[in-house]
């Protein structure tokens, strides 16, 4: 046999197609899947890398924006109240302005809005006077040095509109500043100046963002990616090239940007090209803390990045492939061969010798488990079959010489026996004959061979039997006739008799049903009464219950009046002790002299905190006590309409009792009615069926009596052999 058309070449070329096609089409699968998930798992850690930097710039911000932030508060407050002058505002804006990222701090006042003394104060340089009039005192470092540099600085500049509109914390769009230093990239963080609800002016600090740009610049995660910033107008803050910094975004993806500027959200530009590579761009909106401004973080990331690890898991899966592709080929060659080929060999050998008529040695096969087990097991057993078949084949020709030999014999004997037959026949039918004319005393008289005497003597005794039951039918019938005469009469007493009483009985049942109506009525409202009465004390029951707990409530409120009260006296104490404490704190700051001057100001304002207390903790005091007393009226007015409600549900509680006693008499007289009732119904309606099973009774006695004499009349055609004897006529008595 060809190799190549054998089952086994077959069975293997199908399996490793249909394990290659499986392979490919998993891997492809695998491929697709691991690709999409390296491409989220590569987004996912730019967007984690992307929020960490959004973290540092916020911290870092809000770390600048904080001494600013309590400088604006510091200055409205002692504006407010008045212990804070021109060179206080100059010295706290020095100090502010020793920061390494600060370029400049400083405070511009509303049109002579800080002390009202712009006028008197104007041209003087020393006390942050601008040349335009205008209280504007700026700290601008020269050579690492703060400066004290007044500007004429415009009220429709961003720095200043920004947060003296918003009343909030306000960070400018960054810009570009170049003097004699250099070039740097600023960007103001400003705080409005409020005392109370009124603006006096706005303080500021210019932050270089320069160090902030060249850090992000020289990030490049995922190898060669690249980390941007862009601020909430679309502006580039750390730009590709130095160039575009300060300018609008023109690249790839504007509208994702405004998109993810607008609704604060991660956003994705699927391919960027720059300097002729490819990149994805993350884009990640964060909020910086307490300014009211939004940036941009922007990541690159290469796309070998993403692709690299895909190629090497498609290259490891190819590989892997191949190796199990020729593993299972080999494992189905040998298997095949061991397993399939051998044994089918054999079983076509056993094939043939069957085919040769040689059934001698048994297929070895035939143990085995397997399906060639099954089939060599099929083959032992044809081999069986068709050893029986030629030892069948033998001995049913020796019984077809047998049998043709004894149906010979058998067809003589049928012959005699068919000629004995009809002679009988002929006999019984002529016998037959006079017994259906009537004629009961007809014999068979005729010798009959042996196998058919006992046929003669059966018909005979028969006859003999049927002629003396007709006999005794017929005298049994006359004595019917007599007793159905009686039983006419009486039952036609016994109808109209039972038709009178059932007349009575029906009048009784009529009025027993308007009794026990008229009862069951009564029982029925008590019922219903009592069902009111039992409602009426679960409400009254239940109001009482209210009572109990509003009285409860009400002795609650009383005691938590009495604790609101012991703990205002304690805020009272606490309010003296910390206008004391606070008294001290003055006299030392009063002896400390300049140095203790913005101290004592706080002194003075957590004083006068300490004295409000006291004095919100004494009216809260008196309206507690006000209220304890109401409280207390209240409980005794709500104890006395308890004590009410518990006599009113009493007295209802024995009229229920009452009620209830008689709405059970009623239902037990109700039901003992009902019984009584039921009775005489009964009664009546066993009467009713009585008178109608006499009047059926009185017809089928005369139905009875017409039927006995079709019976007499249809017994008389028969002839019998002569009368019945008296004890014949005693037996049936006594059969009656």
């Amino acid at each position: 046999m060809n190799a190549a058309h054998s089952i086994a070449f077959k069975t293997i070329a199908v399996m490793i197609a249909s394990i290659t096609v499986v392979l490919v089409m998993s891997n492809a699968v695998l491929v697709s899947a691991t690709s999409d998930r390296m491409k989220a798992l590569t987004l996912e850690q730019a967007r984690l890398e992307a929020s960490k930097l959004a973290n540092e710039i916020s911290a870092d911000l809000t770390a600048i924006a904080g001494p600013t932030s309590a400088m604006a508060e510091i200055i409205g407050i002692g504006r407010q109240k008045n212990y804070l002058d021109r060179a206080s505002v100059i010295d706290m804006l020095r100090v502010n302005a020793t920061s390494p990222v600060t370029m400049s701090s400083w405070f511009m006042e509303e049109p002579n809005a800080f002390d009202g003394k712009s006028a008197e104060f104007k041209g003087n340089a020393a006390l942050g006077m601008a040349d335009n009039g205008i209280f504007t005192p700026t700290w601008t470092k020269v050579d690492g040095k703060p400066t004290l540099t007044p500007l004429s600085l415009e009220y429709g500049s961003e720095f200043y509109r920004g947060a003296a509109q918003s009343k909030k914390g306000y960070l400018t769009e960054p810009y570009v500043w170049t003097d004699a230093q250099g070039t740097f990239l600023l960007s103001t963080i400003s705080y409005p100046v409020m005392t109370g609800e009124r603006l006096i002016g706005v303080t500021g600090t210019d932050i270089d963002l320069t160090v902030l740009s060249t850090k992000l610049s020289q990030l490049r995660p995922f190898g060669s990616g690249r980390i941007r910033l862009i601020s909430q107008t679309g502006n580039w803050i750390v730009a590709p090239q130095p160039d575009l910094i300060s300018k609008k975004y023109n690249d790839v993806g504007q509208e994702v940007l405004a998109d993810a500027i607008a609704n604060n959200k991660t956003a994705i530009i699927p391919t960027v090209v720059t300097d002729e590579e490819s990149f994805t761009r993350v884009l990640l909106p964060f909020e910086v803390p307490r300014l009211n401004t939004h940036w941009v973080v922007c990541i690159d990331i290469p796309t070998s990045a993403i692709s690299s690890a895909v190629d090497e898991q498609i290259t490891l899966m190819i590989v892997a492939g191949i190796i199990v592709l020729i593993t299972i080929a080999f494992t189905l060659w040998a298997t095949t061969k061991l397993m399939v080929q051998r044994p089918i060999v054999r079983l076509v050998g056993a094939v043939e010798a069957l085919v040769r008529e040689d059934y001698a040695a048994p297929h070895y096969n035939s143990r085995r488990s397997d399906e060639i087990g099954v089939v060599s097991a099929a083959l032992e057993k044809l081999r069986g079959v068709l050893i029986q078949g030629k030892r069948a084949e033998a001995e049913a020709e020796t019984a077809r010489q047998a049998n043709t030999r004894d149906r010979a014999a058998a067809d003589a004997g049928r012959a005699e026996a068919a000629e004995t037959q009809r002679r009988v026949v002929g006999v019984v039918g002529k016998a037959l004959m006079e017994l259906a004319t009537g004629d009961l005393t007809c014999r068979i008289q005729e010798d009959f061979p042996d196998d058919y005497e006992k046929l003669k003597i059966d018909f005979n005794s028969a006859l003999d039997s049927l002629e003396q039951t007709v006999g005794l039918v017929g005298r049994g019938v006359r004595q019917i006739n007599a007793g159905i005469e009686e039983i006419s009469s009486s039952a036609a007493d016994l109808a109209r008799r039972t038709e009178m009483q059932a007349a009575g009985l029906e009048e009784t049942a009529a009025a027993m049903a308007e009794l026990t109506d008229q009862v069951q009525s009564s029982a029925a409202k008590a019922h219903t009464a009592s069902s009111s009465v039992g409602i009426a004390t679960k409400d009254t029951l239940t109001t009482g219950d209210v009572v109990g707990r509003a009285i409860l409530s009400m002795e609650t409120i009383s005691r938590s009046s009495r604790e609101i009260t012991r703990i205002t006296g304690v805020i009272d104490e606490i309010a003296f002790q910390t206008n004391l404490l606070a008294l001290n704190a003055g006299v030392e700051a009063a002896r400390a002299g300049e140095a203790g001057k913005g101290f004592a100001v706080v002194a003075q304002e957590v004083r006068e905190l300490a004295q409000r207390s006291a004095l919100a903790a004494k009216e809260i005091k008196a309206l507690i006590s006000s209220s304890a007393t109401q409280v207390s009226d209240g409980v005794e007015l709500v104890r006395e309409a308890g004590d009410a409600l518990t006599r009113i549900t009493m007295q209802i509680t024995a009229i229920n009792e009452n009620v209830q006693q008689i709405s059970i008499y009623a239902s037990e007289q109700s039901a003992g009615l009902r019984g009584v009732s039921a009775s005489v119904n009964q009664m009546d309606q066993v009467t009713q069926e009585n008178a109608a099973m006499v009047e059926e009774t009185t017809a089928a006695s005369i139905s009875l009596r017409d039927e006995a004499r079709l019976l007499s009349e249809a017994i008389g055609q028969f002839r019998i052999a002569g009368a019945f004897s008296t004890e014949d006529v005693s037996r049936i008595n006594r059969a009656a």
